[in-house]
């Protein structure tokens, strides 16, 4: 009776039973899908609140540091590939700058193009840092509850000392 016990347990462990190993991405999927479904609008929301990220801080994050492949701002909203893309160009653009520099018949209008692009390759980093964590909000947003995120605008007129507040949500 014991050899047909530890038979039957050595049987199990080489004849599992699990035949879900290639759908158990899609099962995964269904399974988070399905928990936000649950959720409550205020469990929604205050997953959102505590899940967002602040394009203010990507950028700051980004302006603190300017050193090439050191990018606060993208590793903030997580897209470590596109600053180091962007990183490529600029250091490509900082040697080909201290190579006109070194060159005997420098001409100071290249070399002041060549730091112009420097400066647009640094100001468009910190803007684009900005810009993915919005599209990371975006994302989530739209994860969460299903429909695009709504824009909030809020303008004074300084003539009638009235302000406005609006709030826009898209019907799909």
């Amino acid at each position: 009776m014991k050899k047909l016990l530890v038979l039957l347990i050595l049987m199990c462990f080489v004849l599992p039973q699990n035949d879900r190993k290639n759908n158990r991405y899609k099962n995964n999927k269904k399974k988070n899908h399905t928990v936000f479904a649950s959720m409550s609008e205020d469990a929604k929301m205050s997953f959102f609140n505590s899940q967002k990220l602040k394009p203010e801080i990507a950028s700051v994050y980004q302006i603190a540091l300017p050193i090439p492949f050191v990018n606060l701002g993208y590793s903030y909203s997580n897209n470590w590939k596109k600053g180091a893309y962007i990183d490529i160009a600029l250091v490509a653009l900082i040697t080909a700058r201290e190579d006109e520099k070194s060159d005997w018949n420098m001409n100071p209008d290249e070399i002041n193009n060549i730091e112009n692009a420097i400066l647009l390759i640094s100001l468009y980093k910190i803007f684009n840092a900005n810009q993915l964590a919005e599209k990371y909000n975006r994302k989530l947003f739209k994860k969460l509850f299903g429909v695009k995120k709504p824009n909030f605008t809020f303008n004074y007129n300084e003539d009638k000392k009235y302000s406005e507040f609006s709030v826009s949500f898209p019907l799909n």
